[in-house]
C-alpha cells in the first residue's frame, strides 16, 4: 500500500510541476512533502464560528486543511495539545495529524481577514493515529487564497449528497466535500459557477440552530464571497460513531442572496 502510494504521488507531483510552468500561480498552496512536490488545484479559506481560520487544499487525491484558532496575521504553533491542527488525507482513507504522536511544525499567516486573501508559509510533521506512519510538509507556501470560497474534494466520492436553492435556482453540485478539523466539521459544494459551505461544530446534537450565532454560512461565485447574516439550521441526526449527518438549512447572506431547501445528507 505504501509503495502505492508513493507511486501515484509521485506521478502527481510530475504532472504538477509540468503544469506550474504554464499556469498561474494566484492562488496557491503547495509544498515539498516527503520530499516531493504538493500542489492544491483547488483552495479555499473561512472563518468558522469561534473565529478559527480554516485553510483547505485539494488535489485528485490529496486533501490538506490548516485549523488556525485565531484569523489574525502571526505564527501559530503545531504539535499535541496544540489549538491549531494540519491534517492530511491520502484517497479519503489514510489520514495524518500533526495533534498525533510527536506532530510539531508551524504555520506563519502574513494577510488574512483584512485583505480578502490568505497568504503565509507553513513547515509540519503529522502522523497516523496509531503512529505507524509519518508525513511531512516542508517550505509550505499559502498564497492570496481567497477567504469566503470553497473546494473541490477531489476525491470522487459520491455517497455525500447537498442540496440547496440559490435565489430559486437549484444548485445542483458536482461536488461534495465534507471535512472534520479542530472541532469543526465543514461542507462544501460547489458546480460550475457558485459554492455553498456550512460548518458547525463538531459536538452538536440534534435540534434547531440559527446563522451566524451557532453555525457558519457562506456563498461565493468566482473569488468573492458573502457570508450568512441570518437563517436556521437543523440537524435530524448524528451519528458520531460513523461520523454521519443529516440536516436542513436556509439563511440570507449579507449580500442579499437567498438560500433555502438545503439539505446534506454525509459522512466526514
Amino acid at each position: 500500500m505504501k509503495k502505492l502510494i508513493v507511486a501515484v504521488l509521485t506521478l502527481i507531483a510530475i504532472v504538477g510541476c509540468e503544469k506550474n510552468l504554464d499556469e498561474d500561480n494566484s492562488p496557491a498552496i503547495q509544498a515539498v512533502r516527503n520530499g516531493e512536490f504538493f500542489k492544491a488545484q483547488d483552495m479555499a479559506a473561512s472563518i468558522d464560528i469561534d473565529g478559527r481560520l480554516i485553510i483547505q487544499g485539494t488535489n485528485q487525491l490529496e486533501s490538506l486543511t490548516i485549523s488556525l484558532d485565531d484569523s489574525s496575521p502571526g505564527t501559530y504553533i503545531l504539535g499535541q495539545g496544540a489549538s491549531s491542527e494540519a491534517t492530511y488525507v491520502f484517497n479519503n482513507s489514510q489520514s495524518f495529524s500533526s495533534n498525533a504522536n510527536d506532530g510539531r511544525g508551524e504555520v506563519t499567516i502574513t494577510s488574512s481577514s483584512n485583505s480578502g486573501f490568505v497568504s503565509g508559509t507553513f513547515d509540519f510533521v503529522t502522523y497516523t493515529a496509531n503512529a505507524a506512519d509519518s508525513l511531512y510538509m516542508r517550505k509550505g507556501v499559502i498564497f492570496e487564497v481567497p477567504l469566503g470560497g470553497t473546494i473541490n474534494p477531489g476525491n470522487g466520492n459520491t455517497t455525500n449528497s447537498f442540496a440547496a436553492d440559490v435565489d430559486g435556482q437549484a444548485l445542483n453540485p458536482s461536488l461534495v466535500s465534507p471535512n472534520v478539523s479542530s472541532g469543526t466539521i465543514l461542507i462544501f459544494a460547489s458546480n460550475q459557477n457558485i459554492s455553498l459551505s456550512i460548518s458547525f461544530p463538531e459536538t452538536i446534537v440534534p435540534g434547531v440552530y440559527s446563522f451566524p450565532t451557532d453555525a457558519t454560512g457562506l456563498y461565493a461565485q468566482g473569488t468573492s464571497g458573502e457570508t450568512a447574516q441570518s437563517g436556521t439550521i437543523e440537524i435530524l441526526t448524528h451519528d458520531t460513531a460513523n461520523n454521519s449527518i443529516t440536516g436542513t438549512f436556509n439563511y440570507t447572506t449579507t449580500g442579499g442572496i437567498v438560500i433555502d431547501n438545503g439539505s446534506f445528507d454525509v459522512q466526514y
